[in-house]
């Protein structure tokens, strides 16, 4: 049982990152056609997980996936990346204190 703020919402952010994921990696990656047959099933059950689940319209999922793939294509695109500087800046007190 889970309990949440409302029943549904538009559109689902579970399918969105999903699909982002996958996106990032099917095209960052060179991966063989296993894994990327494996990727793809992998955001495909996530979405419809959701459905299943009965937290989301069929509609909700379709948006969110094709969002997560949107946000992807913007990110890729207008070259949004962090430096490999300001990302070691980030997680370098995070790895400290973790001892790692």
């Amino acid at each position: 049982m889970t309990v949440s703020v409302d029943k549904y919402s538009f559109p689902s952010g579970h399918a969105s990152r999903a699909f982002m994921t996958a996106t990032f990696l099917l095209t960052q990656f060179h991966m063989s056609v296993l894994w990327k047959c494996t990727l793809l099933l992998w955001a495909v059950s996530v979405a419809f997980s959701r459905i299943l689940l009965g937290r989301h319209h069929v509609s909700d999922v379709i948006a969110g996936s094709f969002l997560g793939c949107v946000e992807y294509s913007v990110v890729n695109c207008c070259n949004l990346w962090l430096s490999p500087d300001l990302c070691a800046y980030i997680i370098r007190p995070i790895q400290e204190e973790l001892h790692l």
